[in-house]
Order: structure tokens, then sequence, then C-alpha cells
């Protein structure tokens, strides 16, 4: 992927929500074909190859917004793009799970763009441009623009090569020139030649040394992504350990603080049992003294009673006698007054 350090470090600086969904989008687009390149324009990243395909917009913070310059020139069907007007079009990605379902879709726009803008199959570009290495086509165009110099250069002699043929013995001698001057030019087109190779070498190695630097920065780029993410795992990690921390904790607390309530019930409950069986208690023997006073009052009533009755009854035998006793004298007496009237 033809990743720029510069887009690697404006991604470094962004603060946005969904940075990483906008990197995987980025990871896509560029993967999708080799000549896709990348440049900060608009103070975004922007994606191109023979003109501006498409750009992010930083704004929008709900969604990954990236917008397609002239998406509506784009050949073929794109459902995934958004937008009525004659120009532009636009795409959205949610998450990096919208991404990973949107990537055919983007792939299959980066493809008719490149066709587009390359007029030919995109199978066949990347087969060129593997088979030609960066520099190449510069110095094709570079002999190419040598070789008619060469050939107007060598058309005298072939003229004088056929006037030699032409011309009597008598002119010969004056060939003899142009021989020398084609012996001379023979070198300065090998020269030149040579110096096209030579410009060719040096661009190529230009181009070389740029790729090295690229994928030195593309490496270095990688392992700061690499170490942020480790950071970030760390970070994570640390964090997960003391969110368990806390829950294992507040799980004591909260077990401490049952078990502390369940006893205190069980403390009451064993009181209130306590209690009223205490309560229970005194009513029993306050139950079994009343009892006993109400059999102790009913004896003494009835003991009183019976006395009572016999005093009662004493009492009336005695009265009785008494009467008996009394009817009794009146009877002696009234039998010896009797007998004393009949003796007078």
């Amino acid at each position: 992927m033809n990743e720029s350090p510069e887009v690697s470090a404006w991604f470094e600086e962004s603060t946005h929500p969904l940075n990483d969904v906008m990197q995987r989008v980025r990871q896509i687009i560029l993967g999708a074909d080799a000549r896709i390149g990348e440049c900060i324009k608009w103070k975004t990243p922007t994606f191109t190859y023979e003109g501006n395909l498409a750009s992010f917009n930083p704004q929008s913070k709900r969604h990954v917004s990236l917008m397609f310059h002239t998406g509506a020139t784009i050949p073929g069907e794109h459902p995934a793009l958004e937008g009525d007007g004659t120009v532009a079009r636009s795409m959205k990605i949610s998450d990096l799970e919208h991404a990973e379902t949107l990537k055919g879709d983007l792939e299959a726009i980066v493809a008719a763009w490149i066709d587009s803008r390359s007029g030919g199959g995109v199978e066949v570009a990347q087969a060129e441009e593997a088979a030609e290495p960066e520099g190449s086509e510069d110095a094709a165009q570079a002999e190419e623009a040598a070789e008619p110099e060469a050939e107007e250069d060598a058309a005298p002699d072939e003229d004088a090569a056929q006037g030699e043929d032409a011309e009597p013995e008598e002119d010969a001698p004056e060939a003899a020139p142009a021989e020398d001057a084609a012996q001379q030019e023979a070198p300065a087109q090998q020269a030149k030649k040579k110096a096209v190779k030579k410009k060719a070498a040096a661009k190529k190695k230009t181009a070389a040394k740029k790729t090295a630097a690229k994928k030195t920065a593309a490496k270095k780029t990688t392992a700061k992504k690499k170490t942020a993410k480790k950071k970030t795992a760390k970070k994570k990690t640390a964090a997960k350990k003391k969110t368990a921390a806390k829950k294992k904790t507040a799980a004591k607390k909260k077990t401490a603080a049952k078990k502390k309530t369940a006893a205190k019930k069980k403390t009451a409950a064993k009181k209130t049992s306590a209690a009223k069986k205490t309560s229970a208690k005194k009513k029993t023997s306050a139950a079994k003294k009343t009892s006993a006073k109400k059999k102790t009052s009913a004896k003494k009533k009835t003991s009183a009673k019976k006395k009572t009755s016999a005093k009662k009854k004493t009492s009336a035998k005695k009265k009785t006698s008494a009467k008996k006793k009394t009817s009794a004298k009146k009877k002696t007496s009234a039998k010896k007054t009797a007998q004393r009237k009949r003796k007078k």
C-alpha cells in the first residue's frame, strides 16, 4: 500500500472519535489497487489517481463521511454511494463492522475509477506496472526522443554511400570526408544513448530511494501504530483490572453488609423470641397465680359456707332442743299443776 507519511502523521494527531474506522477505510482503499495514492488536501486525507478520487470529511463526528468528488461520473452501479447531484457522491460508515461490509463496494468503486482514468483494464495496468520498474517509462521516452535525432544524423551517411556507388571513380576521393563524418557521428550517438541510460539509471535509483524511504516511513508508522496499540491495550487491561478490583471490593462490601444485616435480624429475632417467651412465662405464671388465688378464695368461701351452715345447724339443734326442753318443762309443770288441782 502507498501509505503517505504525511497522512500517517495526520492520523496520529487526529482526535476524531471514529479514527480507527477511518484508518480501516484507508487500508481498504489503498489495498484495492497499488496505483491509488494519498495526500493531504483541504486539510484532510485525500485518495488520488489521475485526479482526486475521495476525501474524508473530519467535521462529521457521528459517522465517517467519505466524499467522492466526481462520484456521479464513476462508471457502474454503486448502491453504497449516496446523493443525487450531477457531480459528487458520499458514503457514510458507522463502525468497523460496517466498514468490513462495505469493503467490496469500495474495491469496486476504486476499480471503476482506475479503469475509467487509465483507459484499460485494471489487471492489465497492474501487470504493466509490475513488469516495469519505476522510472523506466521516462527512460523509454528519452530513448525514443533520442532515436530520431540519430536517424537524421545518419541520413547523410546513406546519401554519401549511395553517391559513392553512383558517382564515377573520379569523384571517389570526395566520399572520404563523408565516411570520416559517419565515423565521428557514431560515437556521438553512442554517447547520447549512454547519457540516456545514465539518466534512466539515475531516475531508477532516485525512485528506488523514494520507495525505500516510503517503506521506511511506513515501517516507522507501523511500529508507532503497534506501540500505540500496545499502550492502548495496556491501558485497557489496567482499566479492566481496576474495574474488576472495584467490582470485587463492592461485592465484598455488599456481602459484608448483607451478613451484618442478617446477623442483626437474627439477633433481633432472638431478642423478640426471648421477649415473647418471657412474656408468655409471665402470663402463664400470672394465670397460675390467679387460678391459685381463685381456688384458694373458692375454698375459703366453701369452708366459710360449711362453717356457717354447721353453726346454723348447731344453733337450730340447740333451739329445737331448748324448745323441746321448754315444752317438756311446760308439760311437766302443767301436769303438776293439774295434779295439784285434783288433789285439792
